[in-house]
């Protein structure tokens, strides 16, 4: 019994020591800091002068002129909601839009709309009008000009009030 609490008392003596020197080791092996510093950075808006032009709103698009035919003059900054009256049934626009890259980096991004559900017509205004989109890569610092073109088809039901929300997004 005796040489039994001797073995406990050796192998405590033993123990103490030994977790002195891993905790040792252990603050050694984390290192010690000689020199730290912290950043504070902000993330700007890479898309700046954002624009916008409808190709057929003084009359019928031809189905073939594009964004890039679109005058200076014609390019306009639009917010809000926009009254731009109605088509007929076979009349059609082309949407366009150009904007800026204003980051170095080369960025994705969609040119889309959707019928704003919930006004009561939202079924005969998506047929008249759709859900279209246009994906395309901008180059840093540069500029890109996109669209789409849609079309009423001949059988849609005349509506009043569509509301179409067109979004321009980065990614």
């Amino acid at each position: 019994m005796e040489n039994e609490k001797q073995k406990t008392k050796m192998n405590k003596m033993f123990m103490i020591p030994l977790f002195a020197i891993l905790t040792i080791g252990v603050v050694f092996a984390a290192g010690f800091v000689v020199n730290t510093f912290t950043i504070q950075s902000d993330v700007y808006e890479a898309f700046g002068g954002i624009q916008y032009s409808i190709i057929g709103d003084a009359g019928n698009w031809d189905g073939t002129s594009n964004c890039s035919t679109v005058a200076e003059s014609e390019w306009i900054t639009l917010t809000g909601l926009i009254d731009v009256d109605g088509l007929f049934a076979g009349e059609g626009r082309m949407l366009c839009t150009r904007f800026n890259n204003l980051g170095e980096g080369n960025l994705d991004y969609t040119l889309s709309n959707e019928v704003v559900a919930g006004l009561g017509n939202s079924a005969e205004c998506l047929y008249a009008f759709g859900e279209n989109s246009v994906t395309g890569n901008v180059v840093g610092l540069g500029t890109a000009v996109d669209g789409y073109g849609f079309v009423v088809p001949m059988d849609a039901t005349p509506v009043n009030d569509c509301q179409i929300e067109v979004s321009l997004i980065r990614g």
